[in-house]
């Protein structure tokens, strides 16, 4: 009868256990899958918002942006001369993105803040939003859309 006791303990109490985190977890729902290659374009009604010390970053045109993804966190790199990363977080379909980028001279670097909305079904997602520059007041914020390449992280 000590052994029967001490074997419930020992494997029934762990079971019930995992059973109970498996119960609650059956409610978490993983965030949106946006990690991969996106097509940038940058709307030219921004003129000249991000020149200067962002020159590496079209004022109008299309350009590259890629998105590393970890759960609700990912890692924004747009293509420039160096390239510029931002930090991301994902909240439903809303992207908010801070970072800053280094020009050729330490003293040309500057803040930008990107926040836009997913839109589209898995795998033909777009993404719409504004660029700014949080340290140029008199810089206006650039529109842009992004429309994520096929062959991307789609899961």
């Amino acid at each position: 009868m000590k052994s029967f006791g001490l074997y419930v303990l020992l494997v029934g109490l762990p079971f019930l256990a995992l059973i109970g985190i498996l119960h609650i977890g059956q409610r978490l729902v993983p965030p949106r899958s946006i990690g991969g290659s996106w097509e940038l374009l940058i709307s030219s009604s921004g003129s000249t918002a991000l020149l200067g010390p962002c020159s590496g970053l079209a004022p109008a045109g299309t350009s590259q942006m890629r998105l590393s993804q970890s759960g609700p966190h990912a890692e924004v790199t747009l293509a420039g001369n160096p390239p510029i990363r931002l930090a991301l977080l994902l909240s439903g379909n809303s992207v908010h993105a801070t970072g800053s980028s280094t020009g050729k001279s330490p003293s040309e670097g500057c803040e930008l803040t990107l926040n836009g909305e997913i839109f589209g079904p898995m795998g033909q997602e777009r993404m719409e939003g504004r660029i700014s520059r949080e340290d140029c007041p008199e810089c206006e914020p650039m529109n842009f859309t992004a429309v994520r390449l096929s062959g991307g992280n789609a899961r």
